[in-house]
């Protein structure tokens, strides 16, 4: 691997370490991990999900997401229950309380992303993304 390409890989590094901590950032304002921040994420973008899922949607093992889902539902934030169509699996939706915190969940990571992008004018923000999308062409 050439220099650049080292330099290149390190930045990506660097600004995916940074970005992930403004998650946990998000998390933190809102009170919760950014385990279950993914999980309320996932729900509020969907009705409601099945446990397998929401393994999928956040990366998650099975055990993990059992106890990120037995603590959401015991903090009110969370609602499992068997739908009417399929009474086999179990599926989960945010209550009111979790609705809320989705509400400020997205706020928050709205406040960060523009915090975040705020350096960077209209031009360069395109050409990150088409740099982005040629890379995830690229390894697809």
């Amino acid at each position: 691997m050439s220099f650049v390409n080292d330099k290149i890989f390190n930045t990506f590094k660097e600004f995916f370490k940074r970005f992930s901590r403004l998650v946990k950032d998000v998390g933190k304002e809102v009170g919760i991990t950014n385990s279950e921040a993914k999980v309320i994420s996932c729900l509020s973008e969907n009705k409601e999900l099945t446990n397998s899922e929401l393994v999928k949607l956040c990366d998650a093992d099975k055990a993990a997401m059992s106890r990120i889902l037995n603590k959401l539902e015991n903090e009110k934030i969370i609602k499992s229950d068997h739908n009417e169509t399929n009474k086999k699996n179990l599926y989960s939706k945010l209550t009111e309380q979790g609705k809320t915190i989705a509400e400020k969940i997205k706020n928050a990571f709205e406040k960060k992303k523009t915090e975040y992008f705020a350096c960077l004018s209209k031009a360069e923000e395109e050409i990150l993304m088409a740099l982005f999308s040629k890379m995830f062409v690229k390894t697809n």
